[in-house]
């Protein structure tokens, strides 16, 4: 079933203000991004079931001034009649099965932008505005990952059957995550997933399984605030992340290569504590949720198990933990047993945490 069948009838246009002598590079930053929302429309369920990013209009706008403007044809033939036709060139590009608009001028679509996402009312509709800092986008291949993430985290909220009230007592102070034993189990958990997806199919299982047993571990010695903390964030930002890698139809290996660049960073590097801490909360829920989500994407031939984390609000870690169903004394023995193995370099991790603390008192 085609693009345009999936979404009912929508065509997409893609608007993008430039100067004359066109960047080749932010007009295939442009097309990867209608390349997401194409291929989020039509694997629905190797995407996430669901989630239409295509819906809802946006607008990627450039902090040098130029824009992408994705729209109905209703809503972007009005600006096509409101711009002086001097302005408008199109050009049929290839890849797309829509042409693209370029146009040139100060701002044409007249808006007030600021530093953040936004959305704005046109012609009556709901607008999604992302905004693009021109100075990163081209060498910081995760801003790519972005505009669908910031689109997928607003569909989950929409979509919760939950109280989301509780949100409202998110605590985003990093001091409880600077107790040595919840950091050296973070990034004992974050060496077994690396090696699960680099090793043969056997050993990756028990690599995963092991990881899945840290986590446990992890949250069983955690208090509740910290657990409601860390699910938060893998829920509200890791689960984003992961629809937006899996609407870029990655090979295995390219995927686990840019989960690991948007969720870990090398622990030699995070000095001080605070940084330590905070890759801890922010960084790693996002490598773990892409990497447990692959998992189960492949595990089960059934994917409703997203439509169940979203409508529940829960993190995609909870479904493993839930799938493998590990008892306490098994947590514990497998949680001891990969503090041993050499593959995981738990000494070395203890030694640089330890050494990192100290430094930071």
């Amino acid at each position: 079933m085609g693009f345009l069948r999936v979404t009912t009838g929508i065509l997409l246009l893609l608007v993008a203000q430039i100067i004359v002598a066109a960047d080749s590079k932010e007009i295939s930053f442009v097309k990867s991004i209608a390349a997401q929302i194409d291929y989020a429309e039509r694997h629905q369920n190797a995407v996430w079931p669901g989630f239409h990013p295509a819906k809802t209009p946006a607008i990627i706008a450039f902090t040098d001034k130029d824009q992408a403007f994705f729209a109905e044809q209703t809503i972007a033939n009005t600006y096509a009649i409101n711009i002086k036709s001097s302005h408008l060139r199109s050009r049929k590009v290839s890849a797309l099965p829509y042409p693209i608009y370029y146009l040139d001028g100060e701002n044409p679509l007249g808006l007030e932008i600021d530093s953040d996402d936004q959305y704005w009312d046109i012609d009556g509709r709901r607008c999604f505005v992302k905004i693009v800092d021109s100075k990163m986008w081209a060498s910081d291949p995760t801003v790519l990952n972005k505009f669908i993430a910031a689109r997928a985290i607003e569909y989950m909220i929409k979509t919760a059957e939950v109280d989301l009230s509780a949100l409202n007592d998110f605590n985003l102070k990093l001091n409880g995550f600077k107790e040595a034993k919840l950091l050296k189990l973070f990034y004992l958990e974050d060496n077994a997933l690396v090696l699960s997806q680099q090793m043969d199919k056997n050993r990756a299982e028990v690599a995963l399984q092991d990881a899945i047993a840290i986590h446990q571990y992890r949250q069983q010695l955690s208090t509740p605030q910290q657990r409601f903390n860390y699910s938060v964030v893998e829920t509200a930002i890791g689960i984003p992340n992961f629809i937006s890698l899996s609407s870029q139809n990655l090979t295995d290996r390219n995927f686990h290569k840019m989960s690991q660049r948007i969720g870990c960073v090398p622990l030699q590097s995070l000095l001080p504590s605070f940084a330590l801490s905070k890759c801890a909360l922010y960084s790693f829920p996002n490598f773990a949720a892409s990497v447990y989500g692959r998992t189960l994407s492949k595990k089960l031939s059934s994917q409703s198990w997203k439509r169940d984390v979203v409508r529940q609000f829960k993190p995609i870690s909870q479904v493993l933990v839930e799938y493998y169903d590990f008892s306490d004394e098994q947590v514990r023995a497998m949680t001891e047993q990969a503090m041993k193995n050499p593959d995981y370099h738990y000494d070395r991790i203890e030694r640089l945490i330890d050494s990192i603390l100290k430094a930071d008192n």
